[in-house]
């Protein structure tokens, strides 16, 4: 983090014109709130956090980490939570800024969803969408298939995505064999916006069974499809369907699988007496981006003023500034074309097979050696590193949780000796691998986006390790650093 500061000063000298943010918004208050704390001490602008993070608690669990994220926090303006509650969460785990939270939500992209009549609809289709993970509640849905399947044998189920590993893939298909539904459930890939959008348009019913969410956008977008929904009482989706769910579907406890059956059967029972466009109505005035849009600029402007009454500072001109001429100034991104892709994480790179194939011939990938379950095509090229410890390492915490001492630290050092050992040195650590394996990697990677046209490519880093890896290129002056993240990458792709 100490050298964002560098990398910003020396990323703005590359722009006709100078970088002088009036704000910066951060999302997650660790690594990127932590990081953009020091950017805004240095540039003496107001911070905003946003936070969205299901693992927030795993990470204050860390000492180190939690003490990084409170001086982040207690440095920002305000801390924001995509619902209110997990606003009431953060206020609970981080007493020393609960003045600072307040509530901003995501955004739905309500203008890619319509509501389409029910009479083309799947009758009986149950639709969910999203990752396969256990905290979606995949067993519960499942589950409550079997049972609803007992009095409306025409009843199925559409799941859309992914599990991210071919264990709980086979786990899930193994569950629906064992509950004799497996003829009733199909496990289809993840599909892009549109494809999703179509789903949601031939679906009956819209199930989400998830155990705990902070927001919850495929629940929103599924209304704004016109979809009734069924979900359990996982947090920012109870938020979304509000205090009359039963005017838009069904809200049960958490892991009740008999309360999910009966309530999808109610559901059913009532099914033509959903408007869909109420349905849509319910989210596009609370969700929609223009809105949110609204919301946010009210904030930036009260943040900006705040801050000028006190310290007389001049708003910066932004990173899009305007010259005399009102021509749009270059930013650091015009005229180059070499992009090297940095994603350790497998997860990470998966994500960037999201990417239309057009996108992808014109990145230089960078990740871990493939776990076997990894196929990565498409790309230009793709440089592989060996470091299966990798995801390992960032596991520790959850495996080891909180710091121990005396017969607990015993316990759990018996119980997972090298988790233990990595995080009291005794292996090394993930520090020492990335920026030496995994430097190497990205050095390896620059050279190949190396074009006559691109001689100094630029990096796209997909989390805070990747910006490690790649941290001595960038210093050396190899590369360019991205203003952005994968989600940043894709928008740039899509607008070439």
């Amino acid at each position: 983090l100490a050298h964002v500061p560098r990398l910003l000063r020396a990323d703005a000298s590359m722009s006709e014109a100078p970088f002088e943010p009036a704000l910066i918004h951060a999302h997650t208050g660790y690594p990127d709130g932590a990081a953009a704390a020091q950017l805004a001490e240095v540039l003496q602008v107001p911070l905003i956090i946003t936070e969205h993070a299901t693992f927030l608690h795993r990470q204050l669990a860390v000492p180190g980490v939690r003490d990084a994220y409170l001086k982040g926090a207690l440095s920002a303006s305000r801390l924001l939570a995509v619902s209110e509650m997990f606003a009431s969460d953060l206020r609970l785990a981080l007493p020393e800024v609960a003045d600072r939270v307040a509530v901003m939500p995501n955004t739905v992209d309500i203008g890619s969803f319509q509501a389409g009549r029910i009479e083309d609809r799947k009758a009986g289709e149950l639709l969910f969408v999203g990752y396969w993970k256990e905290i979606k509640g995949i067993d519960i849905l499942l589950k409550a298939l079997a049972i609803v399947r007992r009095q409306r044998g025409h009843v199925t189920l559409r799941l859309v995505g992914d599990a991210g590993d071919p264990v709980l893939d086979r786990r899930w298909r193994a569950l629906a064999d064992d509950l004799g539904v497996s003829g009733a459930v199909t496990f289809d890939g993840p599909l892009d916006r549109a494809g999703v959008a179509l789903a949601m348009q031939q679906a009956d019913i819209f199930v989400h069974a998830s155990r705990f969410e902070t927001f919850g956008v495929v629940a929103a977008e599924a209304l704004a499809s016109g979809l009734p929904l069924v979900a359990t009482d996982s947090g920012g989706v109870t938020e979304i369907l509000g205090e009359r769910a039963e005017e838009l579907g069904a809200l049960v406890a958490r892991d009740d699988v008999e309360a999910f059956a009966a309530a999808i059967l109610r559901v059913l029972d009532r099914r033509a007496t959903y408007d869909p466009e109420r349905l849509r109505a319910s989210v596009a005035g609370r969700y929609g981006a223009v809105a949110v849009a609204q919301r946010l600029v009210e904030l930036y402007g009260e943040t900006i003023d705040a801050r000028l009454s006190t310290s007389g500072r001049g708003r910066g001109a932004g990173p899009h500034s305007t010259g005399p001429s009102g021509q749009r100034t270059p930013t650091r991104t015009d005229g180059i074309s070499g992009i090297v892709a940095v994603a350790f994480d497998p997860d990470r790179a998966i994500d960037l097979m999201k990417l239309s194939m057009t996108a992808r011939s014109d990145l230089v990938l960078v990740t871990s050696h493939s776990s076997g379950r990894l196929v990565l095509d498409g790309f230009s090229e793709v440089v592989y590193a060996p470091l299966q410890d990798r995801v390992r390492a960032m596991e520790d915490t959850r495996t080891l949780g909180p710091r121990a001492t005396g017969w607990r630290r015993l316990a759990r050092a018996f119980r997972h000796p090298f988790a233990a050992a990595r995080r009291r040195g005794l292996i090394p650590g993930l520090t020492a691998a990335i920026t030496g394996a995994g430097s190497a990697a990205v050095r390896q990677g620059i050279l190949l986006a190396v074009t006559e046209t691109a001689q100094r490519p630029m990096v796209v880093c997909a989390d805070g390790v990747d910006y490690l890896a790649a941290r001595s290129v960038i210093e050396a002056g190899l590369a360019t650093p991205a203003p952005g993240g994968l989600r940043w990458l894709a928008d740039h792709l899509s607008a070439r």
